[in-house]
């Protein structure tokens, strides 16, 4: 078959559909030139067949950057490899009548119309496509196709950026609309629902200060003394704890749980469900000390307590970004001129709640208790202020 010499003058495209065609569907049938330049005519034979006609230097470019990409295109994983689907121009039909003969001796004759293409921008038009393109944000879409072409195509300034950015946009967009129609996963409720994660995302956090007081263990012994060591079979009444003070950030309130005549279970149930509403939990060496408290007295009572806390531990922050004489909560306060702690008078205060069961100590105990959860929320603020919030996110 030999495809008319006909001279290519590059025009707007057709409004028809794109042609497409990758690098073994081309079947050379000639070589000619015309105006002193050298063109190329193939046969392509896809699944729509036509012949296909290019100057000779452009498809060399074409040839070569496909071949540079050959092994790249290997690796690639559900890859439509070497389509290219350049710019077109059509300049006429090829029309070949043949004649098919049955053994019958009947004959059909069949006239076959193969379309003739003048085609450019070859290498604009070739393309690797990879799965997952229309997941990706158009710059990265932009990012891979510069790699799979000549530096000569890419975007030289912002407004050729900015111009290929909303081409790439657009077809995405009309990409995942028809797939979403073939699929008809058409769903009117996934827009309230994006909306309402959005809305989620950029509330105000819920941030949730609190800390704890326990009781001591009641033990039995023989004897008294510094070097006396005693075994948990000394133990004749575990530690409990005796309140929980908490605030939420930015609100003046502040709110104690309290124990019910020895009994903490109906306080860590009731705290439970509090810590489980806050983004996140602030305290004072509560990794170590508060949290652990509460789960481990969780655990006695088969109380469920939130697996993982998104907690920032303010004594491990202080440690972490800087050098105080002293870290606990006390001192920082005080330093930072943000308060102090209240004063407890010493362990009597504890020994008239846990032997005594006095409601004066308790109120005072409680007062105490109030008083480092707002002092913690001070001197977090200030840390917080001055360190990098990186450094700071610890999680159970």
């Amino acid at each position: 078959m030999e495809a008319p010499k006909v001279t290519p003058k590059p025009k707007s495209s057709s409004k028809e559909e794109n042609i497409s065609f990758t690098y073994d569907d081309l079947v050379l049938e000639d070589s000619f030139s015309v105006d002193n330049r050298k063109y190329l005519s193939f046969f392509v034979t896809c699944e729509k067949p036509f012949i296909m006609q290019c100057l000779r230097s452009e498809f060399l470019e074409y040839q070569n950057l496909m071949f540079d990409k050959l092994e790249e295109q290997k690796e690639v994983e559900g890859c439509e490899c070497n389509i290219c689907t350049p710019q077109y121009e059509k300049l006429d039909d090829y029309v070949e009548e043949i004649e098919l003969g049955f053994e019958t001796g009947e004959t059909v004759k069949e006239t076959i119309v193969t379309p003739i293409y003048n085609v450019w921008k070859l290498v604009e038009g070739f393309r690797i496509e990879k799965k997952g393109y229309l997941k990706k944000s158009a710059i990265e879409v932009a990012k891979a196709m510069w790699k799979l072409s000549p530096k000569h195509v890419h975007p030289k300034t912002k407004k050729e950026l900015e111009k290929e950015l909303a081409i790439i946009k657009e077809v995405q967009t009309d990409l995942r609309r028809a797939i979403s129609l073939e699929t008809e996963v058409v769903d009117t409720r996934l827009t309230d629902i994006y909306q309402q994660v959005i809305a989620y995302k950029n509330r105000p956090k819920k941030i949730l200060f609190f800390d704890i007081e326990t009781s001591f263990n009641i033990c039995w012994s023989w004897s008294i003394g510094r070097k006396i060591s005693l075994s948990d079979d000394n133990i004749l009444e575990e530690r409990k704890i005796i309140c929980i003070c908490y605030k939420w950030a930015g609100d003046e309130k502040t709110y104690s749980l309290t124990w019910k005549n020895g009994d903490d279970k109906e306080i860590l149930q009731k705290f439970a469900k509090i810590a489980l509403t806050a983004d996140e939990v602030i305290g004072h060496n509560s990794d170590q000390f508060d949290v652990k408290h509460i789960r481990t007295r969780c655990i006695i009572h088969n109380i469920a307590f939130p697996i993982k806390l998104n907690q920032v531990d303010t004594l491990k922050m202080a440690r972490a970004g800087y050098k105080f004489n002293s870290n606990k909560l006390n001192y920082i306060g005080q330093v930072l001129n943000e308060g102090k702690k209240l004063d407890t008078g010493g362990i009597q205060l504890w020994k008239d709640i846990v032997l005594h069961n006095s409601k004066p100590a308790l109120n005072k105990m409680v007062e105490y208790c109030i008083g480092d959860v707002v002092l913690l929320e001070k001197v977090y603020n200030r840390l917080q202020e001055f360190s990098p919030k990186k450094k700071f996110k610890y999680k159970l």
